[in-house]
């Protein structure tokens, strides 16, 4: 009787260890053959599972959050405003993610463009602003890339009103996050071109 009871014991023991080989079997094989997928991102994935689904870029070197506030109330005239947030610093690369602001013109436009500049004179991202009579409010996700020495700023262009002066509300918010580009871990260039048209 005792020898099937150890008999028992060993099989559960046995099974127990062949459930545990088997979930962590996906950080020991390396990637599936033909896909993308590194064998260390495949672990990363695991892991990030096993910890709440919290899965990590091992390509981002450290995400720096960024955001900075530009009020011009009694500085914006005409049909066009500049709100000018700085440069990038060396070692560093600036993802824009959202553009937020509120502009009051002095009557109603037809359309209001909003552009993201980076001092190479055109633009890295736009859209066309909501507008509620003549109140501008925004809030637009993005994804806008700036590298190290580029000018962060965005244009705010009525048409056809013009901005109100005095003590008119005239900001912009711009955030996201830097990411640290060096000789050890350097950011990939963004490319300048459609890859399938050269």
């Amino acid at each position: 009787m005792k020898s099937f009871q150890h008999r028992l014991l060993a099989g559960a023991a046995v099974l127990a260890l062949a459930g545990a080989a088997l979930s962590v079997w996906p950080w020991l094989h390396p990637a599936t053959p033909g896909s993308n997928q590194s064998p260390f991102t495949a672990q990363a994935q695991t892991l990030g599972g096993l910890l709440g689904n919290s899965i990590y870029n091992v390509d981002e070197h450290g995400r720096i959050p960024f955001q900075m506030t530009q009020h011009r109330e009694g500085q914006c005239a005409g049909n066009e405003c500049f709100f000018s947030f700085g440069f990038v610093p060396q070692g560093k690369r600036l993802v824009l993610t959202r553009i937020s602001g509120a502009n009051v013109l002095n009557a109603p436009p037809s359309q209001v463009f909003v552009y993201a500049n980076n001092g190479t004179g055109s633009s890295v991202a736009n859209f066309i602003a909501p507008v509620a009579n003549n109140t501008v409010s925004y809030d637009h996700l993005t994804e806008a890339f700036y590298d190290a020495g580029q000018f962060i700023e965005i244009q705010v262009a009525p048409f056809p009103s013009t901005f109100l002066g005095g003590n008119a509300l005239q900001v912009v918010t711009v955030a996201g996050y830097m990411v640290t580009c060096s000789v050890a871990t350097p950011c990939s260039p963004v490319a300048a071109t459609n890859p399938n048209h050269p």
